[in-house]
């Protein structure tokens, strides 16, 4: 802990701050949520959660910046930043999230490190807390165009094992973004990825994610590796437009895995209006979706609730812009499992209370 805060320091104090070039630059969060969980035949249980995150970066030179993210959040646990307030005796964790050199020329961009996905996604197939390591490729064309497309590609090294087979996700993605006027613009893109799994072995990094995170594919009968491959062909369209003064847009996800004869199927749709940019501005959303159990890899998918996978699902959220950079969210999910040998298969809910603010 104390290797990383001066290792931090010791680079923010080094660079001329106040250099009229403006290399550095910054920003941040922090989040407090308070979360309740009930239904079907759980007992209810709640829990505080709070996330810090803190990003800098700066720029060496025309093409070359180095990037760093310091927050909260546990190393047993890639999938989140948040830490789940209760155990007095554990002073919270803090943990470089990203750490990345980017190239940038015209309309290429390239980074080497652990970063941000490269990937247009959604939290069916990718949970927006996963920061890859490894390289990634972006070409955009030039913004100023009314139809433009983009190119992504990504190495991502998931478990490196000397004498054993690694495990690594390669993964690419084309697209085409539309923008007719001030208010609307669409995108569609097309996504491949492709993990190749090593076996997994006591300290496979994919059995330290969780345990239940695994469990929601199928295995094999003796537990030694997933039942089914995955090459997930993926599909999303975003569409952006108003009504009178009201921004309201919907986003299409549909995903399919090639690597499995059956259970490989999701789709989730999310609607919105409003906004949330400046103070007493509002917004609601509404989401529906499905992901049989091998339609995307557990192990990445979201943790918004207790099923990464196998689940049919609501999601209801509301935000609200209470000052300039401080806003509340509320989000409600009312979730079930998909395929079930329990002939109830009750719903279960969960409700979250976000209070965040940007710095």
């Amino acid at each position: 802990m104390k290797v990383i805060i001066l290792i931090v320091l010791s680079i923010l104090f080094s660079i001329e701050i106040f250099s009229q070039e403006k290399k550095l630059n910054y920003d941040g969060d922090f989040r407090f949520r308070v979360e309740e969980n009930f239904g079907g035949n759980a007992q209810l249980w709640s829990r505080e959660v709070v996330r810090f995150r803190f990003r800098t970066s700066y720029q060496i030179n025309s093409l070359f910046q180095v990037n760093v993210g310091l927050g909260t959040g546990s190393k047993a646990n890639p999938k989140t930043n948040d830490i789940t307030l209760g155990n007095f005796n554990d002073k919270l964790e803090l943990n470089l999230f990203t750490a990345n050199v980017g190239f940038a020329y015209k309309s290429i961009k390239i980074h080497g490190g652990k970063f941000d996905s490269p990937f247009v996604q959604t939290e069916m197939v990718w949970d927006s807390d996963i920061y890859p390591q490894g390289i990634s490729f972006k070409y955009n064309s030039l913004p100023d165009r009314k139809l433009g497309s983009f190119v992504s590609a990504l190495y991502f090294a998931i478990d490196d094992q000397p004498m054993l087979k690694d495990t690594y996700m390669s993964g690419l993605q084309v697209g085409m973004k539309y923008r007719s006027n001030e208010n609307t613009n669409a995108l569609f893109c097309a996504s491949f990825y492709n993990y190749s799994i090593g076996a997994f072995k006591k300290n496979n990094i994919l059995s330290a994610i969780t345990a239940d995170d695994i469990r929601t594919n199928f295995l094999r009968p003796d537990s030694t590796g997933y039942l089914n491959n995955f090459r997930l062909l993926d599909g999303i369209l975003k569409i952006n437009s108003s009504i009178g003064s009201v921004p309201v847009g919907v986003v299409l996800d549909f995903v399919y895995n090639i690597g499995a004869k059956k259970d490989n199927k999701g789709f989730s749709a999310d609607f919105f209006a409003g906004k949330s940019l400046n103070p007493k501005d509002f917004k609601l959303l509404y989401g529906i979706s499905f992901a049989e159990t091998d339609a995307v890899m557990a192990a990445f998918s979201n943790d918004n609730t207790l099923q990464p996978t196998n689940y049919f699902q609501h999601s209801f959220a509301f935000d609200y812009v209470l000052l300039m950079n401080t806003s509340l969210n509320l989000t409600y999910y009312l979730y079930r499992k998909l395929e079930t040998n329990d002939t109830t298969n009750p719903y279960l809910s969960r409700i979250r209370l976000n209070l965040s603010l940007r710095f």
